[in-house]
């Protein structure tokens, strides 16, 4: 894998506004082929992906003065990128156990796709003090989305026919979407005392259609691709802000609820064949809601202490025909509607949502005097329990752990130049980042591990100027 990027700042008066202009531009380009099987026989021995992603976007904000009571930004923005991939499944597919393919003959699926994207938008917002303790918050965005997408699925060179499960395309298969939408906050703040303010705020997102590619996608009509329809997150958040004793004390606290539409879910799913697949689908209603805690002491000059803690409680308010777990049963609520194996998600889980996560922190930052100062840190990270499939299989939740992190540095020439040595997962505490169905195995499962699963150290040089 590669990556580059570039981008720009500029900024100039205009009278008495700032005007901003934010440009960037941005290559990925990955190449793999991953042993996708997961199990000893080579049923899946080719599974090669080649994908290159490139985007540009242009944003430009007009600020006003921030010494006035109405103070306001406006501006617009551009966004486009273009993903162009190829991907080869390949081998056996379990056939020449079963007699239907001779020795050496193997099956496999080309597949090439392009998908682009353009996102228009011009937004706004403004703050107006009603009062020295009151200010009310409005803004807005109005955005036009476009995505469009094409594909073809072929008999890959040096096989025989299509891998199990998947088809050739007739001819090139495509699908388009244009949208424009309008979201928007609303919010008030209010200063009870010069340390302590409270703020409410509502707000209405957006994320955009999307269209269905890959090898097991088929078209719905015609030549058609399937869809997916945008996304609409309506958030409510209320909260305080509170410092004490010059500082040395900042305690925050957020309540917050969540109610998304559409929510556009991944899934793993079984194919017409029965071979589990990713898909992107619609999941109806979704809400979370929870608060999130924050404190932080200085109790002298140099020694951090800080804390935070997040409860969440995120679950599918409807979610009907979902797709069965692997192995689920009817008295696990897995039915048959129309041929398909589906169960009612309705108050399920949302995947890789655990409800409880907690940090903490302990630092102390020296001054040798002069221009050179140092620092030595301890954190720590607790993540809860988590369910890792979207479908709620009951052997996919992730267990809880807890990570401690430690890093010791120095900071040199008025912090020009830094010096740091660190430890990640200081106790070598094991755990995996997603667990779910294999393929080739039903009834059985496998498991992704990070490098972050591991004890890791290492020294960091930074210099600025």
């Amino acid at each position: 894998m590669d990556t580059w990027s570039g981008s720009a700042r500029f900024t100039t008066a205009i009278g008495s506004h700032d005007l901003i202009s934010l440009t960037s531009y941005r290559e990925w380009n990955s190449f793999d082929n991953n042993d996708a099987d997961l199990i000893p026989q080579p049923l899946l021995a080719v599974n090669l992906g080649d994908l290159s992603q490139t985007q540009f976007s242009q944003e430009i904000r007009l600020v006003s003065q921030r010494d006035q009571d109405f103070t306001y930004t406006v501006g617009g923005f551009y966004f486009e990128q273009d993903i162009a991939q190829i991907n080869i499944q390949g081998g056996t597919a379990g056939l020449n156990l079963l007699g239907a393919l001779p020795p050496g003959v193997q099956v496999g699926t080309l597949h090439e796709s392009d998908f682009k994207e353009k996102n228009y938008a011009i937004f706004g917002q403004g703050e107006y003090a009603v009062s020295d303790a009151l200010t009310m918050i409005a803004g807005f965005r109005v955005l036009r989305s476009e995505v469009s997408g094409t594909q073809l699925n072929s008999i890959a060179p040096g096989f025989v026919r299509p891998f199990a499960g998947q088809v050739a395309s007739a001819a090139l298969e495509s699908a388009e979407d244009k949208d424009t939408a309008v979201v928007w906050r609303l919010g008030a703040q209010y200063v009870v005392a010069d340390n302590t303010n409270l703020f409410a705020t509502v707000s209405r997102g957006y994320k955009a259609a999307g269209i269905v590619q890959g090898l097991t996608v088929r078209p719905i009509a015609g030549q058609t691709l399937p869809t997916v329809r945008p996304e609409i997150p309506t958030q409510y958040e209320i909260g305080i802000r509170h410092q004490s004793l010059g500082g040395r004390i900042t305690a925050n606290l957020t309540g917050f609820y969540t109610e998304v539409d559409d929510f556009q879910a991944q899934s793993l799913v079984p194919d017409p064949s029965g071979l589990p697949i990713f898909t992107v689908a619609n999941a109806g209603r979704v809400e979370t809601y929870g608060f999130e805690a924050e404190l932080t002491v200085i109790p002298v000059d140099g020694f951090t202490l800080s804390g935070a803690v997040a409860y969440t409680n995120a679950t599918f308010v409807e979610f009907p025909n979902a797709p069965c777990f692997q192995l689920q049963t009817v008295a696990q609520g897995c039915t048959a509607v129309g041929g398909q194996r589906v169960q009612n998600l309705a108050g399920g889980l949302l995947a890789n949502s655990p409800e409880l996560i907690a940090n903490g922190l302990v630092r102390y930052d020296f001054d040798f005097g002069g221009d050179t100062g140092g620092f030595a840190q301890v954190g720590v990270q607790f993540r809860g329990d988590a369910q890792s499939s979207v479908l709620n299989d009951p052997n996919t939740i992730i267990g809880a752990y807890t990570l401690v992190d430690a890093q010791i540095g120095l900071d040199l020439i008025n912090d020009r130049l830094s010096v740091v040595g660190f430890v990640r997962n200081l106790f070598d505490e094991s755990f995996v980042e997603a667990i779910f169905g294999t393929p080739f195995d039903t009834g059985g499962y496998s498991q992704f591990v990070t490098l972050e699963a591991q004890r890791t150290w290492g020294v960091r040089l930074s210099m600025r100027y």
